[in-house]
């Protein structure tokens, strides 16, 4: 079998009969060397089965299976298989551009020194998906010539430190890993982790990614107590990745913290405050 040039990964735990389109608007790309791998964390619902029945005889259609440990155990795993040059993550019940591979990879393979490429996405709701197939135009992509600063300096690129915003370099990650201690800012710790250690990224500001803001899925859960202490600890662990940069640990103060916080206590205030002040 030939080695893909991207390896997309999915993490799977009980979405449903929204993992099939998902499913659809990966292997609909118009970039057709990548394998799909699908990651099922311990579902019950049997949404993957029948997914493999849909798409069966799709040989670049992969699946694995393991006990449930939670998303970062599941990227993990799929890291850990992936046989790609470019690595991109994908959440379970959102939906890709026909055109998001095609726009990224060959940005990457003309320029050996980009760690990765950052794009835009747009918000959805379910029966509200924006359309998928209009064709894009050509956009020359900014250099991210200091990737930690420029992330925050411009808001756009900032507000969703989501991994599924970026296609990866795998030979730049450089054996970085998903914290499966973290119970709500995964995606955080990861993003800046890699954004402080790559030399040099590419922004697209093109939204190729719809991300649908669907309650309970595996990625959108807030937790139902906050845990305090874990979560000063989380952000202590976050601020150390500015190490001795003043001005991107400022950044990361005014900009990143507080939506941190806003996530995180948003169950504690629904469940505590009068209505009348939520």
């Amino acid at each position: 079998m030939n080695t893909p040039i991207v390896s997309v990964v999915i993490p799977v735990y009980n979405v449903g009969e929204r993992l099939a389109p998902t499913v659809r608007s990966v292997l609909g790309q118009t970039f057709r060397d990548f394998e799909l791998i699908l990651v099922d964390d311990g579902s019950s619902d049997g949404a993957v089965d029948n997914v493999l029945e849909e798409f069966r005889g799709e040989l670049r259609l992969r699946v694995i299976r393991q006990p449930n440990k939670g998303v970062s155990s599941v990227r993990n795993a799929g890291m850990d298989a992936m046989r790609g040059r470019y690595l991109f993550f994908m959440d379970a019940d959102d939906f890709i551009h026909a055109e998001l591979l095609a726009r990224t990879v060959p940005l990457l393979e003309r320029s050996p020194e980009s760690d990765f490429v950052l794009f835009d996405f747009v918000e959805a709701l379910p029966g509200h998906e924006p359309s998928l197939t209009a064709s894009l135009e050509e956009i020359c992509p900014e250099t991210m010539s200091c990737p930690s600063l420029d992330f925050f300096r411009d808001d756009l690129r900032w507000q969703a430190p989501s991994v599924w915003r970026f296609l990866y370099r795998v030979s730049a990650l450089h054996g970085l890993r998903f914290n499966p201690t973290f119970r709500a800012i995964e995606d955080s710790d990861f993003t800046y982790r890699l954004l402080h250690q790559s030399k040099c990224g590419l922004w697209l500001p093109q939204p190729l990614y719809v991300y649908m803001t669907i309650a309970g899925s595996l990625s959108r859960k807030y937790l139902a107590r906050p845990n305090f202490e874990e979560f000063e600890r989380d952000l202590r662990n976050l601020a150390s990745i500015a190490g001795d940069s003043p001005e991107l640990l400022g950044l990361m103060r005014r900009k990143l913290f507080p939506e941190i916080v806003k996530t995180f206590v948003k169950p504690y205030r629904r469940q505590r405050l009068p209505s009348d002040v939520r």
